[in-house]
């Protein structure tokens, strides 16, 4: 028969020693013992206490108040596939430029914002399925230039939605 290593009696040992000073705390110290007294200040983490268990503290002083940013600026049009206007909030007009191509006016410098285009109905139904993009115009900083492809890649008029973020 083997004898056992140093190390497994070692361990052995350390385990008894573990397991019988838990044991010995179990039957010799009287229920309910350890209290307030026992514990130290700091000693207890959030996670040593139930959900609920904890007041909630007071609520801390409220810093001042940052400064108001500036407000954005937001346009938009619903084009038809002519080119014509269905709805628009700050647009001027708009026009059919070439087959899939639209120009659309708005009431201010729009060139230093930003564009956001999706082909899409005016009212209610299946859009069609397509490409869109959409740039700003050089010639014109009131205006942006808009076009619309089919699923294929060729300019086709398409209704669309515009709408510029400023």
């Amino acid at each position: 028969m083997r004898r056992p290593s140093p190390a497994t009696v070692l361990a052995a040992l350390a385990l008894v020693v573990a397991l019988g000073g838990t044991g010995y705390a179990a039957i010799i110290l009287p229920a309910n013992s350890v209290g307030t007294k026992q514990v130290i200040d700091g000693s207890l983490l959030k996670r040593d206490f139930k959900s609920g268990q904890l007041p909630t503290g007071p609520a801390g002083p409220t810093g001042p108040a940052g400064p108001a940013g500036e407000g954005s600026t937001r346009l938009f049009a619903a084009v038809n596939a002519s080119g014509s206007l269905a709805r628009s909030v700050g647009t001027t007009s708009a026009g059919h430029v070439i087959t899939g191509g639209y120009e659309i006016f708005f009431t201010q410098d729009v060139s230093t914002c930003v564009y956001l285009a999706t082909i899409g109905l005016p009212g209610p139904g299946n859009p069609p399925n397509g490409e869109i993009a959409v740039a700003q115009r050089t010639s014109n900083a009131k205006a942006v230039y808009v076009e619309t492809r089919n699923s294929g890649g060729t300019l086709t008029d398409m209704p669309f939605h515009l709408a510029v973020v400023c």
